[in-house]
């Protein structure tokens, strides 16, 4: 919940953007799935937003991160 609520903080106040970006990377490394996945999702949002540049040669791993948030979204043991 507070991941999606940076996400979209972000895409108010574009100043926030490469701060958003750096924590959410950083939440990638926790130990904790459901914050990987949430910060995959936040990630997600900002990329295919338009909010995020990403380079050419890394939009596939932008196209992971959103295709990987879905799956842990539908996934039954996020859903406890």
């Amino acid at each position: 919940m507070a991941m999606e609520a940076l996400a979209k903080l972000a895409c108010k106040c574009a100043g926030m953007v490469p701060g958003a970006v750096n924590l959410l990377l950083d939440m990638l490394n926790d130990e904790v799935e459901v914050v990987r996945g949430q910060a995959m999702q936040a990630l997600s949002r900002l990329a295919m937003t338009g909010h995020m540049s990403v380079q050419e040669g890394h939009l596939h791993m932008v196209r992971l991160l959103h295709y990987s948030s879905l799956s842990l979204t539908l996934s039954p043991s996020t859903q406890k």
